[in-house]
């Protein structure tokens, strides 16, 4: 008698099933043995170190620190999940290997249809196109399949590569707030606070019907991704 086949993190947990495909790209949920690697890829080099992208800078922490709080973060948005508010955080893959990630935030999603996103690549695939199709893939997700109605997206002022991602994408500046960025233990000169604009963006489904790519598939959103989502009918 043949034996059953191990279950998987899919199913036990149906986020796990979604997988959005580009010609070049993979986005989806690591195994534990992928987060582990993703960790290690954190810990490489993600920006110029004059430089800080993130409100929270935890690209600043040391190597260990790094790797834990990654671990810590993606445990974290399994731990927390809850219908009316969760946090998918989808790894990018490139031939097999994660490059990077792409985090899609949704509260209350079944009234709102309003779905935000923050992403990090590493500095050795940046310039290459790799950030417009993570979140070219994201969006293919969103709207395509979960009947957001509206994406959601945010960078420093000075962060012109996020910035001209979301401009190719098809976003729209809908305001600017003040934002603290505070550098951490590995910044030249030691921690410092510093107060940066912060640009908002948003793409509604209309803006990104008329320029939706062909060739992104998603796969694996089924009743039980729709429940843990909390959505309760398509529009």
């Amino acid at each position: 008698m043949a034996e059953s086949a191990a279950p998987t993190l899919a199913d036990a947990w149906p986020p796990a099933r979604i997988v959005v495909r580009t010609p070049r790209l993979e986005l989806r949920l690591p195994t534990e043995p992928e987060l582990l690697e993703l960790a290690e890829v954190a810990t490489q080099p993600i920006h110029a170190p004059d430089f800080m992208p993130f409100a929270s800078p935890w690209s600043d922490a040391e190597p260990k620190d790094i790797q834990r709080g990654l671990l810590k973060w993606h445990w974290h948005g399994r731990a927390s999940w809850k219908p009316e508010a969760w946090s998918l955080l989808l790894v990018a893959f490139v031939d097999g290997h994660p490059v990077g990630a792409q985090d899609a935030r949704g509260v209350d999603f079944d009234a709102t249809r309003s779905i935000g996103s923050g992403s990090w690549l590493s500095l050795a695939h940046q310039g290459q196109g790799l950030g417009t199709e993570m979140r070219q893939a994201f969006l293919a997700l969103a709207f395509g399949e979960l009947d957001a109605r509206e994406a959601t997206s945010s960078a420093v002022h000075d962060n012109a590569a996020s910035l001209r991602v979301s401009e190719k994408c098809g976003y729209v500046v809908t305001g600017e707030r003040d934002t603290v960025v505070t550098r951490g233990v590995r910044a030249p000169g030691g921690p410092s606070e510093e107060t940066r604009r912060e640009v908002t963006v948003a793409i509604t489904r209309g803006q990104w019907l008329a320029n939706r790519r062909s060739d992104i598939t998603v796969s694996g959103v089924d009743d039980d991704v729709r429940d843990m989502l909390g959505i309760s009918s398509f529009a």
